[in-house]
């Protein structure tokens, strides 16, 4: 398995559903996650900039090369993500690396509006690196407890810690789920 794959299994209670994936990179979260929902799940992932929802397309092509029904990328920004019906009334959301990206004051108005788009009993997963502290690459830190205050806010319940996996010297990244009521 994958670091991604470490981190979000522990989320994963069944296979299928409608998912959002928002992530930061590469496309690597969407990709495990596709993985670990299966082929007859519908992933739609954002990406914030075009070279990243580039690069994410051509990742998941080649990965999945029949997923081109039910496997989506969009290019928006975090802040701005389009109104469409297929992205309301989700199974889950996946929140990837990303949120750190974003200034500190916007972070509950975000996590609000997207645990605004799940159905009652889907799944608000967030994958952040474990730090309380800024630095140069991680400018708006979200440690778990700012995810479970952010969380509970916007209404979401039965928030938990799913894991903590390694990813280099002196770093690590977490992931955390909540469930919308």
């Amino acid at each position: 398995m994958s670091v991604e794959s470490d981190l979000i299994q522990p989320g994963i209670y069944h296979r299928g559903g409608r998912w959002l994936v928002l992530d930061s990179g590469d496309g690597r979260f969407a990709l495990a996650l596709r993985a670990l929902v299966g082929p007859s799940a519908s992933v739609t992932s954002v990406a914030a900039d075009a070279h990243a929802a580039q690069r994410q397309r051509a990742a998941i092509a080649a990965r999945f090369p029949t997923a081109a029904d039910n496997v989506h990328v969009l290019n928006a920004p975090l802040e701005a993500l389009p109104d469409q019906p297929d992205l309301r009334d989700l199974d889950g959301i996946l929140l990837a690396d990303a949120l750190n990206h974003v200034p500190l004051q916007r972070h509950q108005a975000i996590v609000t509006a997207l645990a605004a788009r799940l159905r009652p009993g889907g799944a608000f997963m967030l994958i952040e690196h474990e730090r309380q502290r800024a630095s140069l690459r991680i400018r708006n830190p979200v440690d778990y407890e700012s995810f479970t205050y952010l969380a509970e806010t916007a209404g979401l319940r039965d928030v938990r810690r799913l894991a903590v996996v390694p990813t280099g010297l002196w770093r690590a990244m977490y992931s955390a789920i909540a469930v919308h009521p």
